[in-house]
């Protein structure tokens, strides 16, 4: 397809969203960045389903794009992380609890246990022992926190004084408990890997053969070829020439505006 006949195309999960917010599907709570940059890009899938449909991940997703406003190219991908993230850890809490409540009623002091395990759960863990991904505890910790206090908000907002009470609770036992059965067994894991870790450097010779490499392709390219192949040829070799340049890391260089890849 030609880049630039493809102004008007819709994807899949785009044209579902459009179609949402026209049937009144979409949560109130949903800001208008949210809707119009991050829900079109997720995956269309079950947990897609879930972060989109959830006031809590909503509101979750909310803090995230306003915590990230100065990144207008990178942050609708950080927001769909982190909301995944979340309706994950709500769908594994749905099947060990065997129930299909929202968000806000799991982060009561009656659903800490399920919540701790379910959060394990997500780091893809065989046992409490073997953490495939324990990044995804730490990152879940923060961001569990993030919606007990928006819930805990809106209840001192609604003077629902049980909603502030579970809240608070929950709060607590974060604060006891959470960092002994989740945070310390996923920094034990990832720093024993640190330890476990080959770090091989690239040889100088091979180097400077992929630089030489690179700066044969680029003298190469058509500038005048304005075909999609063409122009995502061009938009590699450039973010790969700086990448080595500059020895930064992939996404910093992909944020840079006017590189940006489609």
């Amino acid at each position: 397809m030609n880049v630039c006949s493809s102004e008007n195309y819709s994807s899949k999960r785009s044209l579902m969203v459009q179609s949402d917010i026209i049937m009144g599907k979409l949560p109130e709570e949903a800001s208008q960045a949210l809707v119009n940059e991050v829900f079109p890009i997720m995956k269309n899938d079950d947990i897609a389903e879930i972060a989109c449909h959830d006031s809590l991940i909503i509101n979750l997703g909310n803090q995230w794009m306003m915590r990230n406003r100065g990144n207008e190219i990178m942050r609708k991908y950080y927001t769909s992380s982190v909301m995944r993230l979340a309706a994950k850890l709500k769908q594994a809490t749905q099947k060990l609890s065997n129930t299909t409540l929202e968000m806000s009623k799991y982060l009561a002091p009656k659903y800490f246990e399920v919540v701790t395990k379910a959060a394990l759960v997500c780091c893809h863990a065989e046992d409490e022992e073997d953490l495939k991904a324990p990044s995804n505890a730490l990152k879940l910790g923060h961001d569990i926190k993030r919606m007990v206090d928006a819930k805990l908000a809106k209840a001192i907002i609604q003077e629902d004084n049980d909603e502030q009470k579970e809240a608070q609770d929950f709060l607590r036992l974060m604060s006891m408990q959470w960092g002994l059965r989740v945070t310390k067994l996923a920094r034990c894991v990832l720093i024993e890997r640190s330890f476990n870790q080959v770090k091989e450097l690239p040889l100088p010779d091979d180097v400077k053969k992929l630089s030489m490499h690179l700066q044969k392709e680029l003298s190469g390219v058509d500038l005048e070829d304005c075909t999609f192949c063409n122009f995502r040829k061009i938009a590699i070799l450039t973010l790969t020439r700086i990448t080595l340049f500059n020895r930064r890391r992939c996404h910093e260089v992909q944020a840079l505006r006017g590189i940006q890849m489609s």
